[in-house]
């Protein structure tokens, strides 16, 4: 693990075969991870597809953009795919492109069937008991 400049810690890939160790870099996570992907094409959520779940936000925004769904739609199939990851004990892996998103304030929803405050902190996650069945 490399430290940059504000001591953060971060892991920097090398590889010869595109992809070989990201798919082990993200099984072996035990925390959230942000990937940049540089890829002319995407090809790291294309891989993303195969190897776990992948859910493309920014397929999302563009068609509220293009007022074909509302973000209530949007959120609900996130939801859905976290359901779908966790029943088969995948990760679900969230494609925002280039587009900044807030998962504090904006995108959440108020009905607790997707409260990104409990889903995106590992340890609430992780406890069975006090969650899962909510969103399910």
């Amino acid at each position: 693990m490399d430290v940059d400049k504000m001591g953060n810690e971060y892991v920097q890939l090398r590889e010869e075969i595109p992809f070989a160790s990201l798919h082990s870099f993200v099984t072996e996570l035990k925390t959230y991870a942000i990937i940049f992907d540089n890829t002319a094409l995407g090809q790291v959520s294309n891989a993303f597809n195969y190897f776990e779940m992948l859910f493309d936000l920014n397929e999302g925004l563009a068609a509220i953009k293009n007022k074909k769904t509302t973000k209530e739609n949007v959120i609900e199939l996130m939801r859905r795919k976290l359901v779908g990851s966790a029943r088969c004990g995948k990760k679900l892996i969230i494609n925002i492109d280039k587009h900044v998103v807030d998962f504090v304030n904006e995108w959440t929803s108020t009905t607790k069937i997707f409260d990104s405050s409990r889903i995106m902190d590992r340890s609430t996650w992780k406890d069975t008991t006090a969650y899962h069945m909510q969103i399910v």
